[in-house]
């Protein structure tokens, strides 16, 4: 996944990052949207037929569509809006909406690794988030990296596979670090922990806590969070 940030602003004014990423993540949701529609489609094509039969399964279908398109382009947006910290507010794209979150309630920003319940099809891996005052996380939504090997907790071999629909894996281990910090969530994260650091100073409460180091899994995190690691090069599993 490929990032561009930018960061921008009038002189004497609060300057505005906007990170847009681009990658493999969003056009895989895009795809799902659009196979989503053409089904719809062919369901409309199979089913239209010239007599009375099938006319009220052409109308069903002609709406199934317009659902599905509607579907599409709202995926669209969200899956291309930025992250953008304006105004004083961390804002995040999400499906239907904006979450808005006070620059002054981020009291840490790092990764998060995610792992897969017994029987789901997650992809694990290591994914951004903030951390509020309060404890709780909010995710980023600017990608995942994703380990290239895959090490179990207690096995000491390493094999090169996706990491999709597995469980119990050692984050730590399975993980290149350098090449943790040079990916896309981790230049996501570096930026915006840079970012609100220089909004807040060094009284505000990221510089004062930094709740992304601490080896306690955040107050709304579940057991799906494994491992952590921030910006400044601590991490650890929880």
């Amino acid at each position: 996944m490929r990032q561009t940030a930018h960061v921008h602003g009038p002189p004497g004014e609060v300057p505005a990052l906007r990170i847009r990423s681009s990658g493999y993540t969003r056009w895989l949701f895009l795809t799902y949207a659009a196979g989503f529609t053409a089904l719809l489609v062919l369901l409309v094509v199979l089913f239209s037929r010239p007599d009375a039969t099938n006319a009220g399964w052409g109308i069903a279908g002609a709406i199934l569509v317009a659902i599905g398109a509607v579907f599409t382009g709202v995926a669209a947006v969200a899956a291309f809006r930025p992250v953008r910290i304006t105004g004083g507010e961390l804002r995040l794209a999400r499906m239907w909406s904006t979450v808005r979150i006070p620059v002054s309630d981020i009291a840490g920003v790092g990764l998060l690794f995610v792992d897969g319940a017994p029987g789901t099809r997650v992809v694990c891996g290591w994914s951004p988030y903030v951390w509020r005052t309060d404890r709780t996380v909010v995710a980023l939504g600017t990608g995942r990296f994703v380990p290239r090997r895959v090490v179990r907790a207690g096995d000491p071999s390493a094999t090169k596979r996706v990491v999709v629909g597995k469980n119990g894996i050692d984050a730590l281990a399975s993980t290149d670090m350098a090449a943790l910090a040079g990916s896309a969530a981790g230049t996501a994260a570096t930026r915006v922990r840079s970012f609100v650091l220089a909004s807040q100073g060094p009284a505000g409460p990221l510089a004062r806590q930094e709740l992304q180091r601490e080896p306690t899994r955040p107050a709304d995190a579940g057991a799906l969070f494994t491992a952590y690691w921030s910006p400044t090069g601590e991490s650890g599993r929880y």
